[in-house]
């Protein structure tokens, strides 16, 4: 099946895409395509956007997705901030042997750098987002996550912070703070560290205060300890 030009609109926005698909045993494929003056929020409840961006991708279905692709956003916004980013992402499931992604909506940004899924890999995802209130948050978030090991023996480790984090009509975290240490083998060392200054909702402003919980060892023997202040209890 081929089709040297497929074009898909609705209002302004516009899809052409071009391609083949081989209807063998592992669906070969290839697809080129761009999108243009794409706004997601009119079809749900997201930020006012427009996106626009060239991607390609060729590899396989069968037996498994074994997949190449690569995108590159431009001229674009997001809830008014200017968005861009380019990435390369190939997938031969359920391993990821490359990831290489860096995405930017106004000051805010999102990178993954490496591969997962075999003994040696490491995949470093960073946020680093100053700025969220143009998104539907309030306060700001900062992290790093790295993935490393096969999918049979993963191994995570997290460092998140924020100041403050919330949503309107939901609730809001000051003084957010988790460091994790986890693997996928019951003998794998486990550490969390989850602190938390004060917890605020819209019918009890500080709700709780001085959350933390700790947690270390291994999966299968580790000591897990709680302390929470409630108004007018402690436990």
């Amino acid at each position: 099946v081929s089709f040297t030009k497929l074009e898909l609109g609705a209002g302004s926005a516009r899809l052409a895409l071009s391609g083949d698909l081989k209807l063998d045993k592992q669906l070969a494929f290839k697809a080129e395509g761009e999108l243009s003056r794409f706004d997601p929020s009119r079809f749900a409840k997201l930020p006012a956007a427009l996106i626009n961006a060239r991607f390609k991708a060729s590899g396989k279905l069968a037996p498994r997705p074994l997949i190449d692709g690569s995108f590159e956003l431009r001229d674009s916004q997001l809830a008014g901030h200017a968005l861009s980013g380019k990435g390369k992402l190939s997938v031969d499931w359920p391993r990821i042997p490359q990831a290489d992604i860096q995405l930017a909506a106004g000051p805010n940004t999102l990178s993954a750098h490496g591969a997962f899924g075999r003994p040696g890999d490491a995949l470093a995802i960073v946020i680093d987002a100053p700025q969220l209130a143009p998104y539907g948050l309030e306060g700001a978030l900062n992290g790093r996550l790295d993935l490393a090991g096969s999918v049979a023996q993963p191994q995570l480790q997290a460092d998140v912070q924020a100041a403050k984090l919330g949503l309107a009509g939901l609730g809001r975290l000051s003084g957010l703070s988790l460091k994790a240490t986890a693997g996928g083998e019951a003998n794998s060392a486990l550490h969390i560290d989850l602190a938390v200054a004060q917890v605020d909702t819209p019918a009890q402003p500080a709700m709780a205060k001085a959350i933390r919980i700790q947690a270390d060892g291994s999966n299968q023997a580790h000591q897990l300890r709680a302390e929470v202040e409630f108004i007018g209890h402690n436990r």
